[in-house]
């Protein structure tokens, strides 16, 4: 009898990482939905909270008796803290679920199912809806040079939608009801196969906020593998749970990002480097100057 294989541990089918940051609310609607999202699998769930000003871990413990909680003594972001528990993990994939997400039933089941079936797919992504159940542009092209004017928010994109720049990177000739290899997926629910990630490596942490999900892809694409955008796995996805007081942070934090991005991936040359560097500068300072200002209006 081969009793080593009888006293080896079973692998759990999924390890699903959520990080909290004083949203229990949220967080605890994401964590109720997992049980039936993963139904048919095997999974494991780590919650970690970075350094929430309410400390709520161990009633969240007690809640969900299944979930290993991980408190942090400070905020460290979104790849740093979803990289704690991707440590912990030991699942055949693993995913990063946001804490402002609710799964529908045998969403992930499904997502481990697509993995399983498409030996190559390296990185999934589920499919997001909003609020109203229309789905978010999750699943598009590498960002170029010509994101900053053509992305989801620019005015040249609301003016003239179908616009070929903005159709290639947004992909929105697509209507994401159909499974598709894209370049990145959102890491608001972002399933990846564990031989990808120990090849690849973690989240790069020099990310704080934004475009760590879009490196990762980047360099499992580059690693070989492929990326899909998983039509047959729905989560409801809220985003924007910061308030308006956020907006600015958050667009500065999105531009440093950007920029870190550029110069990791596509660095030039030192001219090239100060123009694009410039170029995000500005473009972060005008959305920063026209979110303070729509503040103000709408408080008044």
């Amino acid at each position: 009898m081969n009793t080593e294989s009888r006293d080896q541990p079973t692998r759990p089918d999924l390890s699903i990482v959520v990080v909290n940051y004083c949203r229990w609310d949220l967080t605890r609607n994401c964590l109720a939905s997992i049980a039936e999202a993963c139904k048919g699998i095997t999974h494991e769930v780590f919650l970690i909270d970075n350094a929430s000003k309410e400390d709520h871990c161990d009633a969240i413990a007690k809640e969900f008796p299944n979930v290993t909680v991980r408190r942090m003594q400070e905020n460290l972001g979104f790849a740093k803290g979803n990289n704690v528990g991707l440590r912990l993990s030991k699942g055949r994939y693993a995913m990063l679920l946001n804490n402002d997400t609710v799964c529908f039933p045998e969403s992930l089941t499904k997502a481990v199912r697509f993995m399983d079936s498409h030996a190559k797919a390296g990185v999934g992504g589920c499919k997001l809806l909003d609020v109203k159940g229309a789905p978010q542009q999750t699943g598009r092209s590498f960002p170029s040079f010509a994101t900053a004017l053509f992305s989801s928010k620019s005015l040249f994109s609301r003016i003239f939608p179908k616009n070929r720049f903005s159709t290639g990177y947004l992909l929105t000739d697509w209507d994401r009801t159909t499974d598709r290899a894209v370049d990145w997926v959102s890491g608001a629910a972002l399933i990846i196969r564990r031989e990808a990630m120990d090849q690849v490596g973690l989240l790069d942490e020099d990310y704080f906020m934004y475009c760590e999900d879009t490196d990762w892809c980047y360099r499992v694409k580059k690693a070989g593998w492929e990326v899909y955008f998983i039509a047959d796995s729905p989560i409801h996805h809220i985003g924007g749970v910061g308030g308006e007081a956020k907006q600015p942070l958050r667009i500065l934090y999105h531009h440093q990002s950007i920029r870190k991005f550029y110069l990791k991936h596509w660095h030039r040359s030192f001219l090239c480097d100060i123009l694009v560097t410039l170029s995000i500068w500005i473009r972060c300072a005008v959305l920063v100057i026209i979110a303070v200002i729509g503040g103000f209006f709408r408080a008044g």
